[in-house]
């Protein structure tokens, strides 16, 4: 069971050399041949980490020979830990690219062997498979996206064929099958297809087979996997700039979150795309950035008639060429129709199978007030700027769309969320802001209960204002059922599981969020925030660093450094954090009184009592947050 390094000097293999099964590492011309695990029990199938520092097999203990479990170890032989429990045999692991799932199958269920997937510390089990046959040897494709495995479907044959699934356990396909053994799957570097070996023509024998199942003229996958798409801001053509793009960048955000709501298909999020409104780039370059196969680019002008003129195109970035373009002519007092026009055309375009209920979550009206509906796309432009003269304009927007649709959910949820953060972008905070964010949530629950938006709403003044952490996770659970993909719901939910100490749920949603946009400095800096309340404080520092990467201008990524080096009494980096959130927060009370924490923190208890005395004296003229006095 050889295994090679990711950087190609190092093979893990398992040997009996010592009397039992153990796990042995060499480099890779076959010299410096060492036992790591060093185990008096059996410990077999390596697989490596992404970056090369541990190795994950299957092994046993003394007391409990016979029962196989998921362990990790570092490449020196240290810090060996037991990922499973579980009287059952879990076997063949395999550690996705990026880093943040294992997978391996396991009879747990007393039945058959099925496929389950985990964090890298044992957190977040979930079934992939579920299935009466015997599902094994689980291998990811390069790209993360999907999974390869040997089963024998229908249960009680010995004859088991290759299988495709997405990285969920979604759309779970069959790749081969001829009533022969078919086993061991092996994916090309470009995840197109599979190798394994077959006794087929009555001997064993390596085929290889198209990983892409039901493709089309377009070569594109009619149901094996998600497909990542982003649709970046569109032009308003005409526009002035600054508010007047609304109406472009409005249609585009309504369309990433319908076209999120389909299980195939993984949307950038519209807080990941705003930057490229106005911005030189091809479609190609954003593509590439953000990591993404298909690009929807397109321009909207309306015209002295009343209609709306949209231009679209839809560009395949691997193949670097417009998969399809199409023009559309609707009324401005219907956008909706456009909408759902160009949703159907996408989703024809990349030839995907939609359920019966898809269609109706792709056709589904918020409003038929065209006036409400352009004053909501408004106000979710001017949501998207956070800032708290953007916030007040998004709460006129919403409040005059209510005016016009009294029922209308979407302008309920988007008001909701503007009152809510008031708090985090006004100073001082209007003392009403979450009596009024409430108050639009549950009215946009009401008026809507298959809004994942609405309940998002909600369970954020929940657990922020009510405190009320179970009815909280509740609320995110619905919503993130309704719509799995709205990477949000898992941003939040992820800071409710951690502020009740389920620090690895927690870090499993936050990764989740990230999955589904994992260009978002935002949602990057939310898991370097769950980490660093999990005391993982390297693991945070790290995921501070990818989010300055992503955004050099990050406040909260500086925040939460300066948080990390507090607790690690590294007062230096702790004081050129807290100077690079102050370069860009900008000199305020609040950015003062953070200085004071910061030298308190260092030790330097005089030089943060003459900060403190100057914040107390001027609290009669200034508002002065009191709860970072009480920090200092």
């Amino acid at each position: 069971m050889p295994a090679w390094s990711p950087d190609g000097t190092k093979i893990a293999f398992q040997s009996r050399r010592d009397g039992n099964l153990e796990i042995y590492m060499m480099d890779a011309d076959g010299s410096n041949q060492t036992n790591v695990s060093r185990s008096p029990s059996d410990d077999a199938r390596p697989a490596w980490s992404p970056d090369g520092k541990f190795l994950v097999f299957a092994g046993t203990t003394p007391d409990e020979p016979l029962n196989y479990d998921i362990h990790v170890i570092r490449v020196d032989g240290s810090d060996r830990r037991r990922l499973t429990d579980d009287p059952g045999v879990d076997t063949d692991p395999a550690w996705s690219p990026d880093g943040s799932r294992i997978v391996f199958a396991s009879d747990r269920d007393r039945k058959s062997y099925e496929i389950y997937a985990m964090t890298p510390d044992g957190g977040d089990l979930r079934n992939l498979t579920n299935h009466p046959g015997s599902d094994v040897k689980p291998v990811w494709s390069p790209d993360g996206r999907r999974i390869a495995f040997a089963a024998n479907r229908p249960a009680k044959i010995d004859l088991p064929a290759i299988y495709v699934m997405n990285a969920d356990g979604s759309q779970q396909k069959l790749l081969t099958g001829s009533n022969t053994f078919d086993d061991e799957p092996a994916w090309s570097p470009d995840s197109r297809r599979v190798a394994f070996q077959s006794e087929r023509d009555g001997n064993y024998e390596i085929y290889v087979a198209n990983a892409r199942v039901d493709e089309n003229e377009s070569g594109r996958t009619a149901a094996g996997r998600a497909i990542s798409l982003a649709v970046l801001p569109f032009t308003t053509v005409g526009a002035a700039g600054g508010d007047a793009q609304y109406l472009g960048v409005g249609l585009a955000d309504l369309l990433t979150n319908k076209l999120g709501q389909l299980k195939q298909i993984n949307c950038r999020t519209s807080g990941a795309v705003r930057r490229y409104l106005g911005s030189p780039q091809s479609p190609l370059q954003a593509g590439r950035e953000l990591g993404v196969e298909y690009i929807l680019t397109g321009a909207v002008e309306r015209s002295s008639d009343q209609r709306v003129l949209t231009s679209l195109e839809l560009t395949d970035v691997a193949a670097g060429r417009v998969l399809w373009a199409e023009k559309f002519n609707e009324n401005a007092a219907d956008i909706f129709s456009l909408q759902n026009a160009i949703s159907d055309r996408i989703v024809r375009a990349l030839s995907l199978q939609l359920t019966n209920d898809e269609r109706e979550r792709l056709t589904k009206r918020y409003t038929d007030n065209g006036e409400a509906h352009q004053l909501y796309l408004a106000g979710r432009y001017h949501w998207g700027k956070r800032t708290p003269d953007g916030l007040r304009l998004a709460i006129s927007n919403f409040e005059q769309a209510i005016a016009k649709d009294a029922r209308f959910a979407l302008a309920y949820s988007g008001l909701a969320d503007c009152h809510a953060l008031l708090n985090w972008y006004m100073e001082p905070p209007p003392p009403d802001a979450f009596a009024r964010a409430e108050q639009a949530a549950l009215r946009a629950v009401e008026l809507d209960d298959t809004l994942a938006e609405a309940h998002v709403s909600r369970a954020f003044v929940t657990f922020h204002y009510k405190r009320d952490w179970r009815a909280a996770e509740q609320r995110f659970r619905r919503a993130i059922a309704i719509n799995p993909n709205y990477a949000t719901a898992h941003h939040w939910y992820a800071f409710t599981l951690s502020a009740a100490g389920r620090h690895d749920e927690a870090i499993a949603e936050a990764r989740r969020a990230q999955e589904i946009d994992p260009r978002s400095a935002v949602i990057t800096t939310a898991l370097a925030n769950v980490f660093y309340h999990a005391r993982r404080f390297d693991e945070s520092v790290e995921q501070c660093m990818k989010a300055l990467e992503l955004d050099p201008g990050s406040i909260a990524a500086h925040v939460v450094l300066r948080w990390v080096y507090e607790r690690q009494g590294r007062a230096d980096a702790a004081l050129a954090a807290y100077e690079k959130e102050r370069a860009f927060a900008g000199e305020t009370p609040t950015t003062r009184a953070k200085l004071a924490h910061v030298l308190a923190a260092s030790g330097r208890r005089d030089e943060a009592r003459k900060v403190l005395g100057e914040l107390l004296a001027k609290r009669k003229q200034q508002w002065v947050t009191p709860y970072e006095i009480a920090v200092i």
